[in-house]
């Protein structure tokens, strides 16, 4: 399990969300404000989404308040298989591009697909 290179390239995909997850820090704030609070789950939810879906489903402004009529545009999105992006154009990151160079014959196009 440890050394199957499809894990790998999984945990290298969720490394940088991970890292934006921990860097919004959203409830660990002792005096947190609320519109703040909803400035930062609005810059994490379209981070995540962008990566995922074609900018054309996402007609959710770029800076403000997180409203509800915003998670709407973005669930409709999710349940419309045509918004999301083919595997061959997700944002992976560079890392797991480069992690996918070097593993190389390792790595399935199926293997890919799962990740």
């Amino acid at each position: 399990m440890f050394k199957d290179p499809t894990n790998h390239l999984y945990l290298t995909f969720l490394k940088p969300v991970l890292e934006e997850v921990n860097r919004a820090n959203l409830l660990q704030s002792e005096i947190a404000e609320v519109t703040e609070l909803c400035e930062e789950l609005r810059i994490l939810l379209m981070f995540v989404a962008r990566k995922i879906m074609k900018p054309t489903y996402l007609t959710v402004p770029a800076a403000g308040v997180l409203r509800p009529e915003d998670l709407r545009v973005i669930e409709n999105a999710l349940n419309n298989e045509s918004a999301l992006l083919p595997v061959t154009l997700v944002d992976f990151g560079q890392a797991f591009n480069a992690e996918v160079a070097t593993l190389g014959a390792k790595v399935t196009p199926q293997s890919l697909a799962t990740v």
